[in-house]
């Protein structure tokens, strides 16, 4: 009977601790750009895409699919992401190198994906930074994403710009 009970309390901090951790389900589905609500204008060379699809698996893993529709040239772009907050790191050229993180705010239905491209040398000097938030509203119809970007050496090319997303409901 003690190993029962045992494996009946097991059960049910596991559900607990899973239920309060994993992100909320909301966010999964294909969202599309609403222009009229979106700060479109104020980035030099930054564009929202006109369409992204979201899922969110089982054992808290993100992953997204980018859809630029613009010059009638369709492209995706998919990246998978844990929502640990622990950072990866990916070399895009022999001088620069990106190290990434997606992190889960509970309390706030909300991501933080953070950017850091920095020097691929012994400095490893900052050289750009982007912090996006992905809020989710309360219905779960709208999703804004706030791309707030810093560069270091470039002062011009420090911007933040918001996207709001329509969630597209299936018929």
């Amino acid at each position: 009977m003690k190993i029962f009970k045992l494996i009946v309390i097991t059960i049910i901090c596991a559900t607990a601790i899973s239920w309060r951790t994993a992100p909320n389900d909301k966010y999964s589905g294909n969202w599309v750009l609403n222009k009229e609500k979106s700060d479109i204008k104020t980035s030099p060379d930054f564009k929202f895409p006109e369409a992204i699809n979201l899922a969110l698996t089982k054992d808290s893993v993100f992953q997204y699919s980018v859809i630029n529709q613009g010059d009638k040239l369709v492209k995706t772009k998919t990246t998978s992401s844990a929502l640990s907050g622990a950072k990866r790191e990916k070399v895009i050229s022999e001088k620069e190198k990106l190290i990434s993180s997606f992190a889960w705010d509970d309390s706030k239905n909300r991501l933080i994906k953070k950017q850091i491209l920095v020097t691929n040398d012994a400095e490893s000097k900052i050289l750009t930074t982007v912090e996006e938030s992905w809020t989710i509203s309360e219905d779960g119809t709208r999703l804004t994403l706030i791309h707030n970007r810093k560069s270091q050496n470039d002062p011009a090319n420090t911007y933040v710009v918001t996207g709001v997303f329509n969630k597209q409901i299936a018929n």
